[in-house]
């Protein structure tokens, strides 16, 4: 998809996708596959690093 070209190409496009990611197995196991490994506290861990350089006491 191309976010400057036309957007009714874009919308079927992504609903074609969407279809697929629900219906099709293939499809869901190969997103599956790439799907970010995350752990038990899944993106807090990121987010606390950058809270705590950007807060600032008075």
């Amino acid at each position: 998809m191309h976010r400057g070209g036309n957007r009714r190409l874009n919308s079927v496009l992504y609903i074609a996708a969407i279809v697929q990611k629900r219906r099709h197995p293939a499809a869901q196991a190969l997103l599956a596959r790439h799907e970010p490994a995350k752990g038990s506290r899944g993106g807090a861990a990121s987010s606390n690093a950058t809270s705590s350089t950007s807060s600032t006491e008075p």
